[in-house]
C-alpha cells in the first residue's frame, strides 16, 4: 500500500520575482502574479481553500495555479526541487537532500469498506499506488490480518468508487474518507495506527521568500476536522486485535 500527494504554483507581481509552491499529494496551482503548488489530493479538497482565502486577503494580486501530482518516486518533491513549483503539500518524509520541510498535520490510516458489510476483513484488499513513509510500510506489513492487495489503484476517488460498489476494501489516510458518501464506511486500526505526517516542502532560497512563508503559514493554520466526515463501521479489530508494532 502506498499514499499519495499533490501540487500547486503561484507566481508574485510583475515586479517582483516569480515564485511557486507545491504540496503532497495530487494538485497543483498556479497564481498571477503567481505562485506554484503540488498538494495531496485529499488535502488540497479540504484544506486548500480555506488556506488560500486566508491567503487571497494577504496578497490580493496574487493567483494561484493547483495542480494534481501523484506522488510516486519523487513525486512533488522533485517538482519542487526541479523548479517546476515554490511549494508542496507532501508525506513526510522527504527523502530528497537539500529541501526545507515544515510537518503540518498528522492523521491516522483507517480501513475502508463498504457501508454495513459484516465482515471487511474478508474482502479483497485494493492497494493504494502512491508513496507512504517506511515505518507506515513496514507496520502494515507485519499485519497478518491484511491479504495481500488484488488491485492496485492510484486515485484515491477510484479507490473510495470502487469500495463502495462492493470491490474490496482498503487502508487509506482519514482525511480521504471525508465527504466519501453513504456507501463507504471506515474503522479505526487500533490506539497504534500508523500515522501520515502531511508537510510543506520548498528550496532553502524560496523559503526566504516573504509570500512563500506566508502561504505556508496560512497551510499551517488550518487543521483538518475529522468529525461528521465519513461513515465510522464497528472497528474490525475488536477480534483479533489492534495493529501491533
Amino acid at each position: 500500500m502506498r499514499c499519495g500527494t499533490g501540487c500547486a504554483r503561484s507566481s508574485a507581481s510583475r515586479s517582483s520575482t516569480s515564485r511557486s509552491w507545491s504540496a503532497a499529494p495530487w494538485t497543483t496551482s498556479r497564481a498571477r502574479p503567481a505562485s506554484a503548488e503540488p498538494v495531496i489530493r485529499s488535502a488540497a479538497a479540504h484544506l486548500l481553500p480555506a488556506a488560500l482565502i486566508r491567503f487571497g486577503r494577504r496578497h490580493p494580486k496574487m493567483t494561484v495555479d493547483v495542480r494534481v501530482v501523484p506522488d510516486l518516486g519523487r513525486g512533488i518533491a522533485g517538482e519542487v526541487l526541479d523548479g517546476r513549483a515554490d511549494v508542496g503539500m507532501v508525506t513526510l518524509p522527504v527523502r530528497l537532500p537539500g529541501l526545507v520541510t515544515r510537518e503540518l498535520f498528522t492523521e491516522p490510516y483507517v480501513l475502508v469498506h463498504p457501508a454495513g458489510h459484516p465482515d471487511p476483513r474478508a474482502l479483497p484488499m485494493i492497494a493504494w499506488h502512491e508513496n507512504c513513509s517506511t515505518q507506515t510500510r513496514r507496520r502494515l506489513a507485519a499485519q497478518d490480518w491484511i491479504p495481500p492487495g488484488d488491485m492496485t489503484v492510484q486515485d484515491d476517488s477510484v479507490v473510495l468508487s470502487m469500495i463502495g460498489h462492493g470491490l474490496g476494501a482498503a487502508i487509506v489516510p482519514r482525511l480521504t474518507v471525508a465527504g466519501a458518501g453513504g456507501k463507504v464506511a471506515f474503522a479505526d486500526l487500533g490506539a497504534d495506527a500508523p500515522m501520515r505526517r502531511v508537510g510543506s516542502v520548498t528550496t532553502p532560497e524560496t523559503a526566504a521568500s516573504a509570500v512563500v512563508r506566508d502561504l505556508i503559514a496560512d497551510l499551517a493554520s488550518v487543521r483538518p476536522s475529522f468529525s461528521g466526515s465519513g461513515s465510522r463501521g464497528d472497528s474490525p479489530m475488536k477480534a483479533r486485535g489492534a495493529i501491533h508494532p
